[in-house]
């Protein structure tokens, strides 16, 4: 059995370890290979993401918003708190946001009525607004503003994204915090997530600003190729999952791949982290590399909707 096939097995025979990230590996693979193992877990998850009809999906989200969130597991804690404090509403909202994305692309659940009882759209929108004129916020949170923008131009359903894309290429060259040679994972993340959120995450082709999302895999690729040894894997491979939702080659995908399969653990039967980088070996917390892996080397991708 080749070495991905090898990896899917594992996760798929062990899917129940993955825990509270099962949902996760198993929505990537749906809309990525629209795979059928995943629609079947997916389908037994709906009642825990979720729940089974509308009083069931508003308590969720009254949930969510009444959450209390901590802090000690983020990636870039330091980075990250005093944004937090800034903008406290902004984890609870991207939280209600993803969960409004799925539910439409994994399950054809429209929550935006759900939502909209219980926070105005005048609050999402400014705090939208007052996040995009804070480029340093936006340099800082890398992902976790990037994925607001998205999701909230998901939930609003416009024809055209309120911002100048362009504007996230200008930031990794002229913001502060990327002046520190240690923050190739913060930049990589922040341009990966511009164009895996245009694909609302893996749902639909990239149409919309085409032109700008290449010059961001162009970008991504000098980042990873400046500082190669120090890029993790999972940033490796990420880039190359967006690399083909616009359709392009990379010069580096032979070489991720070769870091690729020296990565594979054969008696964990999963990719791990190797060099430099902290290793991460442990089934549950490398999924979302794994994944990727398999996403950019090993799975069909099914043909995107143009919407």
């Amino acid at each position: 059995m080749k070495i991905f096939e090898k990896v899917e097995k594992n996760y798929k025979d062990n899917f129940e370890e993955l825990g509270d990230k099962r949902f996760h590996f198993a929505s990537r693979l749906l809309l990525w290979a629209d795979d059928g193992f995943a629609k079947n877990k997916l389908a037994e998850l709906k009642a825990e993401y979720i729940g089974t009809n509308d009083d069931e999906y508003s308590e969720k989200i009254k949930n969510i918003l009444e959450e209390d969130f901590d802090s000690k597991n983020l990636l870039f804690r330091k980075e990250w708190e005093i944004f937090y404090v800034k903008y406290p509403t902004l984890r609870k909202y991207n939280k209600v946001l993803f969960r409004n994305l799925f539910c439409s692309t994994v399950y054809g659940l429209d929550l935006r009525e759900i939502i909209g009882k219980q926070i105005k759209k005048e609050e999402l929108i400014k705090l939208r607004d007052d996040l995009f004129a804070d480029k340093a916020a936006i340099a800082a949170l890398s992902t976790h503003a990037i994925n607001y923008f998205y999701t909230l131009d998901y939930y609003l359903n416009e024809e055209e994204s309120f911002f100048d894309t362009g504007i996230f290429l200008k930031l990794i060259e002229t913001e502060e915090i990327f002046r520190d040679k240690n923050t190739a994972a913060l930049r990589v993340y922040l341009l990966t997530h511009c164009i895996i959120g245009e694909s609302a995450f893996y749902a639909r082709k990239i149409a919309r600003n085409v032109e700008t999302y290449e010059k961001m895999l162009v970008a991504l690729e000098k980042i990873i190729n400046d500082d190669y040894a120090e890029v993790s894997l999972d940033n490796k491979v990420e880039f190359l999952v967006c690399a083909r939702l616009c359709g392009k080659s990379s010069n580096l995908e032979t070489k991720i791949l070769a870091d690729t399969m020296e990565s594979f653990d054969a008696k964990r039967s999963y990719f791990v982290e190797n060099g430099k980088i902290k290793n991460k070996d442990s089934f549950k917390s490398g999924e979302h590399r794994n994944v990727l892996a398999l996403m950019a080397f090993c799975l069909k991708e099914k043909n995107k909707i143009s919407s």
